[in-house]
């Protein structure tokens, strides 16, 4: 699905809701953002997932469950736990290769717990790049971040850098 509408924020509320293969605030090849449309992804609720690993082709183009994201992602203390962000591109076009929208923040968590950003198969790993913070974290419990590629293309080869840093965070991760 090709999602571009006025909005600027993409909310994904209640329980238990799977969204996948889509491209958020871009046209329809993947490679240029869509003036006006979603910029950022707002998980609450409960036991929602954000992308997953099914048709996602390791080190190359977002396809299958990943969602192509421009700008972000945040998961706020309206969230009740069980978050997974899984296999997403968060800044990089549709081939993992460039960035296509300076954002603040690739993945913000803020009073939120029991949240998985990413996971053990290479599949599973968001790249997160381009953003000025790749992933922030404030107040947070039992999250668990791993398998990424944050600030690099989607090979993990080449860097398309977060403009501040990487990871800024407080206790409670792992």
């Amino acid at each position: 699905n090709v999602i571009n509408a006025n909005s600027e924020v993409v909310v994904i509320g209640g329980n238990n809701n799977i969204v996948q293969g889509n491209f958020l605030g871009t046209d329809p090849t993947g490679m240029v953002v869509v003036s006006g449309t979603p910029a950022e992804v707002r998980l609450g609720g409960s036991g929602n997932r954000l992308g997953g690993t099914e048709g996602v082709l390791v080190n190359n183009a977002c396809t299958g469950a990943c969602n192509l994201i421009p700008v972000g992602i945040r998961i706020y203390d309206y969230s009740q736990g069980n978050q997974t962000v899984q296999g997403n591109f968060i800044g990089p076009n549709v081939l993992g290769t460039a960035i296509m929208q300076s954002g603040v923040v690739g993945i913000k968590i803020d009073t939120a717990s029991e949240v998985v950003i990413g996971g053990s198969s290479r599949a599973a790993g968001n790249t997160i790049s381009g953003q000025i913070i790749g992933i922030l974290m404030r107040g947070v419990t039992a999250v668990t971040i791993s398998g990424n590629y944050v600030g690099t293309d989607s090979s993990g080869r080449y860097a398309l850098p977060n403009n501040v840093g990487d990871w800024r965070g407080d206790s409670g991760s792992r």
